[in-house]
C-alpha cells in the first residue's frame, strides 16, 4: 500500500490532538466505561507493530491506577493462553487503522471464551469496530502515511485516559487525584509544544553520523522500554538499515558481545545503567548518541506521561534521517506486501 500523507506534519499535531483527546474524553470512552464496569480480575492489551508499542507504553500506568493485573500480549500470545484466562477479564485489541486479522481474530477468540472486548481504533467503520462489545476510537484524525506518529502518541494517552475514567468513575481515583492528573497530563502536553524544535536542533548535531550509521543499537531504561521497541521498528522501517533494540539491563547479560566499533548507539532515558553503558562505549571509541534530559529538556514535568514525550522526540529523529538517505517512507519496499501475506484486510 502506497500512502501520500506528510510524517513530519502529523508529528507537529500531536500536542493538538492529545489535548482533543483529553477536551472530549467522556464522550470517547463512554461505551468502553460500560464494558469496564464491573468486577474485572484482569486486563489484556493486544495489538501488533505500534499498537503493541503503545500498549506496552500504557501498561505501568494503567496497572497503577486501577490496580489490576494488566498485561500485553501479541494476538497469537493471547489466543494461547485464552483457556487459562477467568471470564472476569477484559481484552482490549488495538489497531490504529483497524484492519490488522492477527487483531481482529484475538478479539473474536477472546470472546467467545466469555471475555469482555473493546476494539480500539483510529478509523471508523473498519472491519476492527465489528469485533468487540464495545469500541473506543483514538481521535487522532486521518494519518496516511507509511510510518505511523502521532497515532502511536493518541493511542498510548487513549489508554491511559480509559483506565483514569473508569477509575474515576469506580470510585478508585477521587475528585482531587484526577484533577492532579490532569493538570499533570497538560503540563506534559505543554512541554511537547517544544520538543520539535530541541529535537531538530539536536538532529542537525548528529545528522552526519546517523547518515554514516550501518548498524543502530537502541538502548533505553526500563520506564523507556516502549520507546526503545517503537524506535526498532521505525528506524527499521523508514531508514531501512539494521537495528536493535534493548533495555540497559537486558543489553548487560551477553548483547555485549554482539556490538564493534562501527555500531552507533542510541541511548534513552536517564537511569544509572543507561548513562553508564554511554561512559563505557564513548571510552571505547563508538558514536553514543542520546536522548534525556541534556536535549530535550526536564521531562520529570510530564511525570507519569513522560513517555508521551519521548515517543514524540524519537519520531522526528527517523523521519527526518529517511528523508535526508533519500527514502521516501510512503512507498515500502513492498506495496503489495501485506497483500501477499494476508496480514491487513484493506491489502485485498
Amino acid at each position: 500500500m502506497i500512502y501520500h500523507g506528510d510524517a513530519k506534519k502529523y508529528i507537529q499535531e500531536t500536542p493538538k490532538v492529545l489535548r482533543e483527546i483529553w477536551r472530549y474524553r467522556e464522550d470517547i470512552f463512554r461505551s468502553s466505561i460500560k464494558v469496564l464496569d464491573g468486577n474485572i480480575s484482569g486486563i489484556y492489551l493486544t495489538g501488533a507493530g505500534s499498537s503493541f508499542h503503545a500498549a506496552v507504553a500504557a501498561t505501568d500506568f494503567i496497572r497503577e491506577i486501577l490496580q489490576r493485573e494488566v498485561y500485553t500480549m501479541q494476538p497469537e500470545e493471547l489466543e494461547g493462553m485464552l483457556g487459562i484466562l477467568p471470564p472476569s477479564s477484559v481484552c482490549i485489541g488495538i489497531s490504529q487503522q483497524g484492519t490488522s486479522l492477527s487483531v481482529i481474530r484475538a478479539l473474536d477468540a477472546a470472546g467467545r471464551h466469555g471475555l469482555r472486548t473493546i476494539a480500539m481504533t483510529g478509523e471508523h467503520d473498519t472491519e476492527l469496530t465489528r469485533h468487540g462489545d464495545a469500541v473506543s476510537y483514538i481521535e487522532c484524525g486521518i494519518e496516511d502515511a507509511g510510518a505511523t506518529t502521532k497515532g502511536v502518541t493518541a493511542t498510548t494517552l487513549s489508554l491511559m485516559l480509559l483506565a483514569m475514567r473508569y477509575a474515576f468513575v469506580r470510585e478508585r481515583l477521587k475528585g482531587e487525584g484526577l484533577r492532579e492528573l490532569d493538570q499533570r497530563l497538560r503540563t506534559c502536553i505543554t512541554f511537547m509544544d517544544t520538543i520539535p524544535q530541541r529535537v531538530e536542533s539536536y538532529y542537525a548535531t548528529v545528522r552526519d553520523v546517523l547518515l554514516r550509521t550501518k548498524d543502530l543499537f537502541i538502548i533505553s531504561d526500563y520506564r523507556n522500554r516502549a520507546v526503545m521497541l517503537e524506535c526498532e521498528l521505525k528506524f527499521s522501517e523508514t531508514c531501512r538499515f539494521p537495528v536493535r533494540g534493548r533495555v540497559a539491563d537486558s543489553f548487560m547479560h551477553g548483547l555485549y558481545n554482539a556490538v564493534n566499533r562501527e555500531t552507533v548507539f542510541l541511548l534513552i532515558g536517564n537511569d544509572a545503567n543507561v548513562e553508564k553503558l554511554g561512559r563505557y562505549y564513548r571510552a571505547g571509541g563508538n558514536r553514543v548518541l542520546s536522548l534525556g534530559r541534556e536535549q530535550l529538556g526536564d521531562c520529570d514535568v510530564c511525570h507519569p506521561f513522560t513517555v508521551l514525550a519521548y515517543l514524540m522526540a524519537t519520531q522526528i529523529l527517523f523521519v527526518n534521517l529517511s528523508k535526508d538517505l533519500g527514502i521516501d517512507l510512503n512507498v515500502p519496499a513492498d506495496p503489495e506486501f501485506h497483500k501477499k501475506m494476508d496480514s491487513k484486510l484493506e491489502a485485498q
